[in-house]
């Protein structure tokens, strides 16, 4: 995730599907401006755009 307001925000954060059903991990703890998620054809594990959108409703998600 990357968050627009931070000041050094050149960074990716990665998590798989176990650690962000997780209500307490710190990644669900913030708010982003954009979530990224790679696509099963790239070697990622989300299909559609909604299943990140469940943990971060406020970003906007991109597949790629």
């Amino acid at each position: 995730g990357l968050d627009l307001a931070a000041p050094h925000s050149n960074f990716v954060l990665r998590a798989g599907i176990e650690e962000l059903k997780d209500a307490a991990h710190p990644l669900r703890q913030r708010p982003f401006d954009f979530v990224v998620g790679l696509h099963p054809d790239k070697g990622g594990l989300f299909r559609v755009e909604n299943q990140l959108a469940i943990w971060f409703p406020t970003a906007k998600v991109v597949l790629v």
